[in-house]
Protein backbone atom coordinates (compact mmCIF):
# COMPACT_ATOMS: atom_id res chain seq x y z
CA UNK A 1 0.00 0.00 0.00
CA UNK A 2 1.21 3.31 -1.16
CA UNK A 3 1.56 4.94 2.52
CA UNK A 4 4.70 7.45 2.77
CA UNK A 5 6.81 6.04 4.97
CA UNK A 6 7.66 10.00 6.14
CA UNK A 7 4.36 10.76 6.96
CA UNK A 8 3.69 7.69 9.12
CA UNK A 9 7.39 7.19 10.48
CA UNK A 10 5.50 7.55 13.94
CA UNK A 11 2.38 5.55 12.96
CA UNK A 12 2.54 1.65 13.20
CA UNK A 13 0.56 -0.01 10.58
CA UNK A 14 -1.37 -3.18 11.95
CA UNK A 15 -4.18 -5.67 10.42
CA UNK A 16 -7.20 -6.25 12.84
CA UNK A 17 -7.41 -9.92 13.68
CA UNK A 18 -10.81 -9.66 14.22
CA UNK A 19 -11.41 -8.13 10.57
CA UNK A 20 -9.46 -11.79 9.10
CA UNK A 21 -12.49 -14.54 8.93
CA UNK A 22 -13.97 -15.04 12.11
CA UNK A 23 -12.65 -15.32 15.42
CA UNK A 24 -13.27 -19.46 15.68
CA UNK A 25 -10.91 -19.65 12.30
CA UNK A 26 -7.30 -21.70 13.12
CA UNK A 27 -5.47 -18.49 14.52
CA UNK A 28 -2.10 -20.00 13.12
CA UNK A 29 -3.73 -19.84 9.62
CA UNK A 30 -4.70 -15.92 10.26
CA UNK A 31 -1.02 -15.33 11.62
CA UNK A 32 0.34 -17.45 8.29
CA UNK A 33 -2.06 -14.87 5.99
CA UNK A 34 -0.75 -11.65 7.85
CA UNK A 35 2.58 -12.67 7.88
CA UNK A 36 2.29 -13.53 3.87
CA UNK A 37 1.07 -10.58 3.11
CA UNK A 38 4.47 -8.97 4.41
CA UNK A 39 2.37 -7.61 7.28
CA UNK A 40 4.94 -6.86 10.29
CA UNK A 41 2.44 -6.95 13.32
CA UNK A 42 -0.93 -7.91 14.54
CA UNK A 43 -3.82 -6.22 16.68
CA UNK A 44 -4.97 -8.79 19.43
CA UNK A 45 -8.40 -8.86 19.28
CA UNK A 46 -10.46 -10.24 22.55
CA UNK A 47 -12.76 -12.35 20.50
CA UNK A 48 -9.66 -13.89 19.24
CA UNK A 49 -7.53 -14.92 22.32
CA UNK A 50 -11.06 -15.75 23.80
CA UNK A 51 -11.34 -18.32 21.19
CA UNK A 52 -7.93 -19.40 21.14
CA UNK A 53 -8.05 -19.89 25.16
CA UNK A 54 -11.53 -21.85 24.83
CA UNK A 55 -9.30 -24.08 22.10
CA UNK A 56 -6.34 -24.85 23.86
CA UNK A 57 -8.11 -25.02 26.79
CA UNK A 58 -10.59 -27.26 25.58
CA UNK A 59 -13.26 -25.35 27.26
CA UNK A 60 -15.35 -22.39 27.13
CA UNK A 61 -13.30 -19.66 28.34
CA UNK A 62 -14.64 -16.44 29.75
CA UNK A 63 -13.56 -13.51 29.36
CA UNK A 64 -12.66 -12.23 32.91
CA UNK A 65 -10.45 -16.05 33.67
CA UNK A 66 -7.54 -13.52 33.35
CA UNK A 67 -5.33 -16.76 34.40
CA UNK A 68 -6.12 -19.04 31.14
CA UNK A 69 -6.19 -15.76 29.32
CA UNK A 70 -2.83 -14.81 30.14
CA UNK A 71 -1.94 -18.49 29.39
CA UNK A 72 -2.85 -18.49 26.10
CA UNK A 73 -1.85 -15.32 25.66
CA UNK A 74 1.55 -16.65 26.17
CA UNK A 75 1.47 -19.23 23.64
CA UNK A 76 -0.18 -16.69 20.92
CA UNK A 77 3.06 -14.49 21.66
CA UNK A 78 5.15 -17.66 21.10
CA UNK A 79 3.52 -18.20 17.66
CA UNK A 80 3.65 -14.67 16.61
CA UNK A 81 7.92 -14.93 17.02
CA UNK A 82 7.27 -17.79 14.71
CA UNK A 83 5.80 -15.57 12.31
CA UNK A 84 8.10 -12.79 12.45
CA UNK A 85 5.41 -10.69 14.04
CA UNK A 86 4.84 -7.89 16.32
CA UNK A 87 1.78 -7.91 18.18
CA UNK A 88 1.14 -4.28 18.00
CA UNK A 89 -1.88 -3.68 20.57
CA UNK A 90 -4.76 -5.34 22.44
CA UNK A 91 -7.97 -4.65 21.49
CA UNK A 92 -10.64 -5.77 24.61
CA UNK A 93 -14.20 -5.44 24.22
CA UNK A 94 -15.58 -2.29 25.03
CA UNK A 95 -17.85 -0.25 27.26
CA UNK A 96 -15.21 1.33 29.70
CA UNK A 97 -15.88 4.47 30.09
CA UNK A 98 -18.53 6.48 31.43
CA UNK A 99 -20.27 4.94 33.99
CA UNK A 100 -21.59 6.60 36.75
CA UNK A 101 -19.21 6.61 39.67
CA UNK A 102 -19.78 3.99 42.56
CA UNK A 103 -21.69 2.21 40.01
CA UNK A 104 -21.28 -1.47 39.65
CA UNK A 105 -20.66 -1.21 35.89
CA UNK A 106 -17.74 1.03 36.93
CA UNK A 107 -16.39 -0.85 38.86
CA UNK A 108 -16.20 -3.79 37.02
CA UNK A 109 -14.87 -1.52 34.09
CA UNK A 110 -11.51 -1.01 36.22
CA UNK A 111 -11.39 -4.71 37.26
CA UNK A 112 -11.28 -5.63 33.71
CA UNK A 113 -8.56 -2.96 33.29
CA UNK A 114 -6.28 -4.19 35.54
CA UNK A 115 -6.81 -8.08 33.77
CA UNK A 116 -5.90 -6.26 30.52
CA UNK A 117 -3.13 -5.11 31.76
CA UNK A 118 -1.99 -8.68 32.72
CA UNK A 119 -2.86 -10.06 29.51
CA UNK A 120 -0.34 -7.18 27.88
CA UNK A 121 2.33 -8.20 29.70
CA UNK A 122 1.67 -11.56 28.99
CA UNK A 123 1.94 -11.29 25.09
CA UNK A 124 4.38 -8.85 25.25
CA UNK A 125 2.46 -5.55 23.79
CA UNK A 126 2.66 -2.12 25.02
CA UNK A 127 -0.44 -0.90 23.89
CA UNK A 128 -4.10 -0.63 24.26
CA UNK A 129 -6.68 0.17 21.68
CA UNK A 130 -10.05 1.08 23.45
CA UNK A 131 -12.92 1.18 21.25
CA UNK A 132 -15.40 4.10 22.10
CA UNK A 133 -18.84 2.88 24.43
CA UNK A 134 -21.55 1.88 22.61
CA UNK A 135 -23.89 1.47 25.62
CA UNK A 136 -26.82 3.69 26.11
CA UNK A 137 -26.63 4.26 29.98
CA UNK A 138 -23.33 6.18 30.30
CA UNK A 139 -23.13 9.70 30.68
CA UNK A 140 -22.07 12.27 27.60
CA UNK A 141 -20.19 14.56 28.86
CA UNK A 142 -16.64 14.84 27.63
CA UNK A 143 -15.13 15.55 31.09
CA UNK A 144 -16.96 12.55 32.47
CA UNK A 145 -15.77 10.26 29.60
CA UNK A 146 -11.86 12.07 29.47
CA UNK A 147 -12.12 11.20 33.25
CA UNK A 148 -12.32 7.47 33.15
CA UNK A 149 -10.03 7.57 30.59
CA UNK A 150 -7.09 9.64 32.16
CA UNK A 151 -7.43 7.27 35.15
CA UNK A 152 -7.15 3.87 32.83
CA UNK A 153 -4.10 6.13 31.24
CA UNK A 154 -2.66 6.13 34.40
CA UNK A 155 -3.23 2.65 35.84
CA UNK A 156 -1.56 2.03 32.44
CA UNK A 157 1.79 4.67 32.69
CA UNK A 158 3.86 2.78 35.23
CA UNK A 159 4.21 -0.58 32.74
CA UNK A 160 5.07 2.20 30.24
CA UNK A 161 2.07 1.05 28.07
CA UNK A 162 0.25 3.40 25.92
CA UNK A 163 -3.68 3.68 25.28
CA UNK A 164 -5.08 4.22 21.72
CA UNK A 165 -8.69 5.70 22.00
CA UNK A 166 -10.76 4.31 18.56
CA UNK A 167 -13.94 6.12 17.27
CA UNK A 168 -16.24 3.42 16.70
CA UNK A 169 -19.41 4.34 13.87
CA UNK A 170 -21.89 2.57 16.04
CA UNK A 171 -20.39 4.35 19.46
CA UNK A 172 -22.88 6.48 21.42
CA UNK A 173 -20.33 8.36 22.49
CA UNK A 174 -17.43 8.64 20.02
CA UNK A 175 -18.28 7.60 16.82
CA UNK A 176 -16.81 9.93 14.83
CA UNK A 177 -12.87 10.91 14.86
CA UNK A 178 -13.58 14.32 16.03
CA UNK A 179 -15.22 13.36 18.93
CA UNK A 180 -12.61 10.67 20.21
CA UNK A 181 -10.28 13.80 19.79
CA UNK A 182 -11.68 15.81 21.84
CA UNK A 183 -11.57 13.18 24.32
CA UNK A 184 -8.24 12.51 24.18
CA UNK A 185 -7.39 16.02 24.78
CA UNK A 186 -9.04 16.89 27.59
CA UNK A 187 -7.80 13.33 29.15
CA UNK A 188 -4.44 15.56 28.36
CA UNK A 189 -2.07 12.86 29.07
CA UNK A 190 1.46 11.37 27.15
CA UNK A 191 0.17 8.39 27.23
CA UNK A 192 -3.00 8.97 25.28
CA UNK A 193 -3.35 8.90 21.74
CA UNK A 194 -5.85 7.83 18.49
CA UNK A 195 -6.32 4.59 16.85
CA UNK A 196 -7.81 5.92 13.70
CA UNK A 197 -9.40 2.76 11.25
CA UNK A 198 -10.66 3.89 7.81
CA UNK A 199 -13.82 1.89 8.17
CA UNK A 200 -14.58 3.22 11.15
CA UNK A 201 -14.43 6.69 9.64
CA UNK A 202 -15.70 5.81 6.12
CA UNK A 203 -18.44 3.71 7.62
CA UNK A 204 -19.68 7.13 10.64
CA UNK A 205 -19.38 9.80 7.86
CA UNK A 206 -20.17 8.02 4.53
CA UNK A 207 -22.21 4.64 4.70
CA UNK A 208 -24.90 3.83 6.01
CA UNK A 209 -26.22 0.58 5.77
CA UNK A 210 -29.78 0.71 6.28
CA UNK A 211 -30.10 2.63 3.11
CA UNK A 212 -30.36 1.28 -0.04
CA UNK A 213 -27.35 2.76 -1.85
CA UNK A 214 -25.19 1.39 1.27
CA UNK A 215 -24.43 5.61 1.41
CA UNK A 216 -25.72 8.30 3.76
CA UNK A 217 -28.32 9.90 2.09
CA UNK A 218 -28.79 13.07 3.42
CA UNK A 219 -27.43 15.48 0.61
CA UNK A 220 -25.94 12.24 -1.03
CA UNK A 221 -24.35 13.71 -4.03
CA UNK A 222 -22.46 15.76 -1.58
CA UNK A 223 -22.42 13.62 1.36
CA UNK A 224 -18.58 12.59 0.17
CA UNK A 225 -16.91 16.31 -0.28
CA UNK A 226 -18.75 17.80 2.59
CA UNK A 227 -18.90 15.34 4.76
CA UNK A 228 -15.99 13.71 4.36
CA UNK A 229 -12.94 15.14 2.54
CA UNK A 230 -13.72 18.16 4.65
CA UNK A 231 -13.33 16.29 7.66
CA UNK A 232 -9.80 14.50 6.59
CA UNK A 233 -8.81 17.72 5.61
CA UNK A 234 -9.53 18.74 9.66
CA UNK A 235 -8.54 16.00 11.09
CA UNK A 236 -4.48 16.86 9.07
CA UNK A 237 -4.86 20.19 10.68
CA UNK A 238 -5.69 19.85 14.02
CA UNK A 239 -4.39 16.03 15.39
CA UNK A 240 -0.68 16.38 15.54
CA UNK A 241 0.69 13.46 14.16
CA UNK A 242 3.02 12.22 17.43
CA UNK A 243 -1.07 11.37 18.32
CA UNK A 244 -2.25 9.23 15.78
CA UNK A 245 -1.02 6.09 17.61
CA UNK A 246 -2.02 3.43 14.79
CA UNK A 247 -3.47 4.07 11.34
CA UNK A 248 -6.20 0.98 10.17
CA UNK A 249 -6.91 0.63 6.96
CA UNK A 250 -10.12 -1.61 6.61
CA UNK A 251 -13.23 -1.70 4.65
CA UNK A 252 -16.75 -2.95 4.86
CA UNK A 253 -18.60 -4.94 2.17
CA UNK A 254 -22.42 -3.42 0.93
CA UNK A 255 -25.14 -5.55 2.88
CA UNK A 256 -27.13 -7.34 0.14
CA UNK A 257 -30.10 -5.93 1.63
CA UNK A 258 -30.27 -2.60 3.90
CA UNK A 259 -30.32 -3.24 7.19
CA UNK A 260 -33.62 -2.19 9.69
CA UNK A 261 -32.56 0.25 11.58
CA UNK A 262 -32.74 -1.06 14.97
CA UNK A 263 -30.78 -3.45 17.59
CA UNK A 264 -30.26 -7.25 16.85
CA UNK A 265 -28.33 -9.11 18.99
CA UNK A 266 -27.51 -5.97 21.07
CA UNK A 267 -25.95 -4.41 17.87
CA UNK A 268 -26.96 -1.31 16.01
CA UNK A 269 -26.47 -1.67 12.20
CA UNK A 270 -23.26 -0.15 11.86
CA UNK A 271 -22.00 -2.39 14.68
CA UNK A 272 -23.70 -5.52 12.71
CA UNK A 273 -22.02 -4.06 9.49
CA UNK A 274 -18.33 -4.01 11.42
CA UNK A 275 -18.77 -7.49 12.92
CA UNK A 276 -20.31 -9.56 10.08
CA UNK A 277 -19.66 -7.86 6.86
CA UNK A 278 -15.97 -7.27 7.03
CA UNK A 279 -13.58 -8.17 3.85
CA UNK A 280 -11.05 -11.31 4.28
CA UNK A 281 -7.34 -9.51 2.89
CA UNK A 282 -7.46 -8.03 -0.27
CA UNK A 283 -11.17 -9.42 -1.21
CA UNK A 284 -12.01 -5.60 -1.34
CA UNK A 285 -15.12 -3.67 0.03
CA UNK A 286 -17.22 -1.05 -0.82
CA UNK A 287 -16.13 2.08 0.62
CA UNK A 288 -12.67 1.80 -0.97
CA UNK A 289 -12.10 5.03 -2.26
CA UNK A 290 -12.73 6.68 0.38
CA UNK A 291 -10.51 4.15 2.26
CA UNK A 292 -7.74 5.59 -0.42
CA UNK A 293 -9.33 9.21 0.29
CA UNK A 294 -8.00 8.46 3.95
CA UNK A 295 -4.62 7.29 3.69
CA UNK A 296 -4.14 10.27 0.64
CA UNK A 297 -4.28 12.32 3.43
CA UNK A 298 -1.64 11.24 5.47
CA UNK A 299 0.46 10.29 2.08
CA UNK A 300 0.04 14.25 1.81
CA UNK A 301 1.77 14.87 4.92
CA UNK A 302 0.91 15.96 8.41
CA UNK A 303 2.22 18.54 11.01
CA UNK A 304 1.31 19.66 14.13
CA UNK A 305 -1.06 22.75 14.11
CA UNK A 306 0.67 26.59 14.00
CA UNK A 307 -1.08 28.98 16.60
CA UNK A 308 -2.81 32.03 15.00
CA UNK A 309 -1.95 35.44 15.33
CA UNK A 310 -3.88 37.22 17.28
CA UNK A 311 -7.30 37.48 15.91
CA UNK A 312 -7.64 39.15 13.48
CA UNK A 313 -4.45 38.37 11.95
CA UNK A 314 -1.98 41.88 10.35
CA UNK A 315 -1.17 41.03 6.71
CA UNK A 316 2.15 43.12 7.36
CA UNK A 317 2.95 40.38 10.18
CA UNK A 318 2.53 37.57 7.80
CA UNK A 319 6.11 35.84 7.34
CA UNK A 320 5.39 34.63 3.85
CA UNK A 321 4.44 33.69 0.94
CA UNK A 322 2.48 36.95 0.77
CA UNK A 323 -0.84 36.64 -0.35
CA UNK A 324 -1.27 37.44 -4.11
CA UNK A 325 -3.64 40.84 -4.80
CA UNK A 326 -3.54 41.60 -8.20
CA UNK A 327 -2.40 38.08 -9.93
CA UNK A 328 -4.44 34.89 -11.50
CA UNK A 329 -3.09 31.73 -12.19
CA UNK A 330 -2.03 30.90 -15.79
CA UNK A 331 -2.10 27.46 -17.62
CA UNK A 332 1.60 27.20 -17.45
CA UNK A 333 1.45 26.90 -13.77
CA UNK A 334 2.31 30.48 -12.92
CA UNK A 335 0.80 33.49 -12.53
CA UNK A 336 -0.53 36.12 -14.71
CA UNK A 337 -1.66 39.84 -13.81
CA UNK A 338 -5.03 40.47 -14.06
CA UNK A 339 -6.69 41.73 -16.85
CA UNK A 340 -8.87 44.55 -16.13
CA UNK A 341 -11.64 45.95 -18.85
CA UNK A 342 -12.98 48.73 -17.13
CA UNK A 343 -15.91 47.16 -15.59
CA UNK A 344 -16.83 49.34 -12.46
CA UNK A 345 -15.39 52.61 -14.14
CA UNK A 346 -17.14 55.51 -12.67
CA UNK A 347 -18.45 53.35 -9.69
CA UNK A 348 -17.97 53.75 -6.06
CA UNK A 349 -17.61 51.06 -3.16
CA UNK A 350 -17.94 50.68 0.17
CA UNK A 351 -15.94 48.04 1.13
CA UNK A 352 -15.51 46.64 5.16
CA UNK A 353 -12.41 44.50 6.18
CA UNK A 354 -10.70 45.91 2.99
CA UNK A 355 -7.04 46.42 5.01
CA UNK A 356 -6.39 42.77 3.98
CA UNK A 357 -6.70 39.43 2.73
CA UNK A 358 -9.69 39.25 0.43
CA UNK A 359 -11.08 42.70 1.38
CA UNK A 360 -7.20 44.37 0.37
CA UNK A 361 -8.08 41.93 -2.59
CA UNK A 362 -10.99 43.54 -3.66
CA UNK A 363 -10.16 47.26 -3.34
CA UNK A 364 -7.01 46.52 -5.91
CA UNK A 365 -8.81 44.70 -8.41
CA UNK A 366 -11.68 47.42 -8.40
CA UNK A 367 -9.68 50.46 -8.39
CA UNK A 368 -7.56 48.33 -11.73
CA UNK A 369 -11.38 47.90 -13.23
CA UNK A 370 -11.66 51.80 -12.47
CA UNK A 371 -13.82 51.93 -8.99
CA UNK A 372 -13.19 54.11 -6.35
CA UNK A 373 -13.27 52.87 -2.69
CA UNK A 374 -13.92 53.53 0.92
CA UNK A 375 -12.57 50.72 3.04
CA UNK A 376 -13.54 50.08 6.28
CA UNK A 377 -10.90 48.72 8.89
CA UNK A 378 -10.36 48.46 12.89
CA UNK A 379 -8.03 50.71 14.67
CA UNK A 380 -5.47 48.13 15.30
CA UNK A 381 -5.22 47.63 11.26
CA UNK A 382 -4.10 50.73 10.63
CA UNK A 383 -0.67 49.68 9.09
CA UNK A 384 -2.58 47.27 7.05
CA UNK A 385 -5.20 49.73 5.45
CA UNK A 386 -2.17 52.76 4.93
CA UNK A 387 -0.51 49.34 2.81
CA UNK A 388 -3.26 48.91 1.16
CA UNK A 389 -4.25 52.73 -0.17
CA UNK A 390 -0.49 52.75 -1.17
CA UNK A 391 -0.70 50.08 -3.60
CA UNK A 392 -3.90 51.22 -4.65
CA UNK A 393 -2.57 54.91 -5.70
CA UNK A 394 -0.12 52.66 -7.53
CA UNK A 395 -2.59 51.06 -9.75
CA UNK A 396 -3.80 54.89 -10.21
CA UNK A 397 -6.56 54.41 -8.27
CA UNK A 398 -8.38 56.24 -5.15
CA UNK A 399 -8.88 54.49 -1.93
CA UNK A 400 -10.19 56.52 1.77
CA UNK A 401 -9.70 55.39 4.82
CA UNK A 402 -12.24 55.32 7.63
CA UNK A 403 -11.36 53.29 11.26
CA UNK A 404 -14.58 52.15 12.88
CA UNK A 405 -15.88 49.09 14.97
CA UNK A 406 -18.86 48.23 13.84
CA UNK A 407 -20.69 46.23 16.45
CA UNK A 408 -23.16 49.37 16.92
CA UNK A 409 -25.70 50.60 15.11
CA UNK A 410 -24.29 54.04 15.47
CA UNK A 411 -21.16 53.33 14.25
CA UNK A 412 -22.12 52.16 11.36
CA UNK A 413 -24.70 54.78 11.04
CA UNK A 414 -21.20 57.17 11.08
CA UNK A 415 -19.62 55.58 8.43
CA UNK A 416 -22.50 55.57 5.82
CA UNK A 417 -22.76 59.61 6.66
CA UNK A 418 -19.24 59.57 6.14
CA UNK A 419 -18.68 57.91 3.35
CA UNK A 420 -21.35 59.80 1.51
CA UNK A 421 -19.69 62.82 2.77
CA UNK A 422 -16.07 61.72 0.84
CA UNK A 423 -17.32 60.12 -1.97
CA UNK A 424 -20.50 61.51 -2.59
CA UNK A 425 -22.48 58.09 -3.69
CA UNK A 426 -22.16 54.45 -2.75
CA UNK A 427 -23.13 51.85 -6.07
CA UNK A 428 -21.45 49.21 -4.19
CA UNK A 429 -21.53 47.71 -0.81
CA UNK A 430 -19.20 44.74 -0.12
CA UNK A 431 -19.69 43.20 3.39
CA UNK A 432 -16.50 41.33 3.98
CA UNK A 433 -15.37 42.05 7.45
CA UNK A 434 -15.55 38.99 10.17
CA UNK A 435 -14.01 37.62 12.84
CA UNK A 436 -13.36 33.86 13.79
CA UNK A 437 -12.18 31.78 17.19
CA UNK A 438 -11.87 27.74 17.35
CA UNK A 439 -13.40 25.94 19.63
CA UNK A 440 -13.11 22.27 19.76
CA UNK A 441 -16.61 22.04 21.75
CA UNK A 442 -19.72 24.41 22.48
CA UNK A 443 -18.63 23.61 25.99
CA UNK A 444 -15.64 25.95 25.26
CA UNK A 445 -17.45 28.48 23.68
CA UNK A 446 -18.61 31.43 25.79
CA UNK A 447 -21.46 33.23 26.24
CA UNK A 448 -19.53 36.26 25.24
CA UNK A 449 -17.92 34.67 22.30
CA UNK A 450 -20.94 33.89 20.90
CA UNK A 451 -22.55 37.04 21.37
CA UNK A 452 -19.21 38.99 20.15
CA UNK A 453 -18.95 36.68 16.46
CA UNK A 454 -22.88 37.85 16.02
CA UNK A 455 -22.21 41.49 16.82
CA UNK A 456 -19.21 41.21 14.52
CA UNK A 457 -20.10 39.36 11.81
CA UNK A 458 -23.78 39.41 11.36
CA UNK A 459 -25.31 43.02 12.66
CA UNK A 460 -23.35 45.24 10.94
CA UNK A 461 -24.71 43.82 7.44
CA UNK A 462 -27.97 44.58 9.03
CA UNK A 463 -26.82 48.42 9.46
CA UNK A 464 -25.01 48.96 6.82
CA UNK A 465 -27.22 47.97 4.44
CA UNK A 466 -30.06 49.68 6.57
CA UNK A 467 -28.41 52.85 6.03
CA UNK A 468 -27.36 52.60 2.75
CA UNK A 469 -29.97 50.93 0.76
CA UNK A 470 -32.26 54.22 1.00
CA UNK A 471 -29.64 56.47 -0.87
CA UNK A 472 -28.90 53.38 -3.03
CA UNK A 473 -29.92 53.33 -7.05
CA UNK A 474 -31.37 51.23 -9.38
CA UNK A 475 -28.43 49.06 -10.73
CA UNK A 476 -26.38 49.39 -7.73
CA UNK A 477 -25.19 46.53 -5.78
CA UNK A 478 -24.80 44.56 -2.11
CA UNK A 479 -22.05 41.88 -1.83
CA UNK A 480 -21.71 39.68 1.29
CA UNK A 481 -19.17 37.34 1.88
CA UNK A 482 -19.91 33.96 4.23
CA UNK A 483 -18.00 31.11 3.90
CA UNK A 484 -18.30 27.40 2.73
CA UNK A 485 -17.58 26.71 6.52
CA UNK A 486 -21.68 27.64 6.69
CA UNK A 487 -22.10 24.55 4.26
CA UNK A 488 -19.62 21.94 5.64
CA UNK A 489 -20.50 22.77 9.56
CA UNK A 490 -16.98 22.59 10.37
CA UNK A 491 -17.24 21.78 14.26
CA UNK A 492 -14.37 23.95 15.59
CA UNK A 493 -16.05 26.91 14.40
CA UNK A 494 -19.63 26.62 15.72
CA UNK A 495 -20.26 30.32 16.38
CA UNK A 496 -18.43 31.45 12.82
CA UNK A 497 -20.36 28.99 10.61
CA UNK A 498 -23.65 29.77 12.41
CA UNK A 499 -22.69 33.86 11.80
CA UNK A 500 -22.24 32.36 7.62
CA UNK A 501 -25.21 31.07 7.45
CA UNK A 502 -27.23 33.74 8.54
CA UNK A 503 -25.71 35.75 6.32
CA UNK A 504 -26.26 33.68 3.34
CA UNK A 505 -30.23 34.07 4.46
CA UNK A 506 -30.15 37.55 5.24
CA UNK A 507 -28.94 37.76 1.36
CA UNK A 508 -31.43 36.19 0.26
CA UNK A 509 -34.02 37.76 1.91
CA UNK A 510 -32.77 41.32 1.18
CA UNK A 511 -32.24 40.23 -2.48
CA UNK A 512 -36.33 39.18 -3.29
CA UNK A 513 -36.82 42.95 -1.26
CA UNK A 514 -34.66 44.83 -3.78
CA UNK A 515 -36.14 43.07 -7.02
CA UNK A 516 -38.51 45.71 -7.48
CA UNK A 517 -35.64 48.30 -6.95
CA UNK A 518 -33.44 46.79 -9.50
CA UNK A 519 -30.74 46.63 -6.58
CA UNK A 520 -28.74 43.21 -6.75
CA UNK A 521 -27.68 41.24 -3.87
CA UNK A 522 -25.57 38.59 -3.98
CA UNK A 523 -23.00 36.62 -1.93
CA UNK A 524 -19.63 34.72 -1.92
CA UNK A 525 -18.61 32.00 -0.29
CA UNK A 526 -15.23 31.60 -0.14
CA UNK A 527 -13.17 27.94 0.62
CA UNK A 528 -9.25 27.80 2.45
CA UNK A 529 -7.96 31.30 1.02
CA UNK A 530 -4.27 32.73 2.27
CA UNK A 531 -4.76 35.07 4.49
CA UNK A 532 -3.82 36.74 7.78
CA UNK A 533 -5.88 34.67 9.33
CA UNK A 534 -3.66 31.59 8.59
CA UNK A 535 -1.10 31.15 10.90
CA UNK A 536 2.05 33.26 11.05
CA UNK A 537 4.91 30.39 11.38
CA UNK A 538 4.04 28.15 8.84
CA UNK A 539 6.61 26.29 7.31
CA UNK A 540 6.53 25.16 3.60
CA UNK A 541 5.20 21.73 4.73
CA UNK A 542 2.51 22.87 6.88
CA UNK A 543 1.51 25.67 4.16
CA UNK A 544 1.19 22.50 1.97
CA UNK A 545 -1.21 21.10 3.89
CA UNK A 546 -3.53 24.38 4.07
CA UNK A 547 -5.56 23.12 1.09
CA UNK A 548 -8.40 22.31 -0.95
CA UNK A 549 -9.53 19.22 -3.56
CA UNK A 550 -7.85 21.01 -5.49
CA UNK A 551 -4.40 20.45 -3.60
CA UNK A 552 -3.51 24.06 -2.70
CA UNK A 553 -5.55 27.02 -0.82
CA UNK A 554 -6.66 30.09 -2.93
CA UNK A 555 -5.59 32.93 -3.10
CA UNK A 556 -7.21 36.32 -2.08
CA UNK A 557 -6.88 37.29 -6.19
CA UNK A 558 -8.86 34.19 -6.83
CA UNK A 559 -11.49 35.70 -4.86
CA UNK A 560 -11.89 38.91 -5.35
CA UNK A 561 -12.36 38.61 -9.36
CA UNK A 562 -16.10 36.46 -7.53
CA UNK A 563 -16.63 40.20 -6.02
CA UNK A 564 -15.96 41.92 -9.46
CA UNK A 565 -18.32 39.99 -11.80
CA UNK A 566 -21.00 40.41 -8.80
CA UNK A 567 -20.44 43.98 -8.73
CA UNK A 568 -20.49 44.30 -12.49
CA UNK A 569 -23.14 44.27 -15.34
CA UNK A 570 -21.66 40.80 -16.56
CA UNK A 571 -23.73 39.23 -13.34
CA UNK A 572 -27.02 41.18 -14.06
CA UNK A 573 -29.64 38.14 -14.15
CA UNK A 574 -27.76 37.14 -10.83
CA UNK A 575 -30.02 37.81 -8.02
CA UNK A 576 -29.80 36.51 -4.18
CA UNK A 577 -27.07 33.78 -5.04
CA UNK A 578 -23.94 32.46 -3.39
CA UNK A 579 -21.05 31.66 -5.44
CA UNK A 580 -18.72 29.36 -4.31
CA UNK A 581 -14.85 29.64 -5.09
CA UNK A 582 -14.02 26.80 -2.56
CA UNK A 583 -11.16 24.70 -4.86
CA UNK A 584 -13.49 21.92 -5.55
CA UNK A 585 -15.85 21.36 -2.30
CA UNK A 586 -19.07 20.46 -3.81
CA UNK A 587 -22.15 21.77 -1.69
CA UNK A 588 -25.98 23.45 -2.27
CA UNK A 589 -26.13 26.52 -3.23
Amino acid sequence: MPISSISLDLIPISIATVSVGNPSDPFEDKLAAISGAKFQGIELGFPDLVSFASKIHKKEIEEDDYDRLCSAGSEIAALCKRYNLEIIMLQPFSNFEGWERGSKERSEAFSRAKGWIRIMQAVGTTMLQLGSTDSNNVSRSLEVLASDIRELADLLAPHSFRLAYENWCWATVSPTWARAWAIVQRVDRPNVGLCLDTFQTCGGEYGDPTTASGLLEKDIHHSLEKSFTYSLYVLTKTVPKEKIYVLQISDAYKPPTPFDDRLVDGLRPRGRWSHDFRPYLFNGGYLTPQCVEFTKAFEKGHEVPIHQQENPGKQYKMAGPDPINDQLPSKDGGYESYKAAGKLKGEKALITGGDSGIGRAITILYAMEGAESTIVYTEEEEKDAQNTMHMVKEKGGKCHLLSADLRTSSACKKVIEETYRIMGTINILVLNHGTQSMKDSIDDVSEEQWLNTFKTNVHPFFYLSKYTLPRMSRGDTIITCASVNSYIGRPDLLDYASTKGAIIAFTRALSNQQLEKDIRVNCVCPGPIWTPLIPVTMNSKAQEQFTSPMGRPGQPSEIATCFVFLASPDSSFIWGQSLHPNGGVQVGS
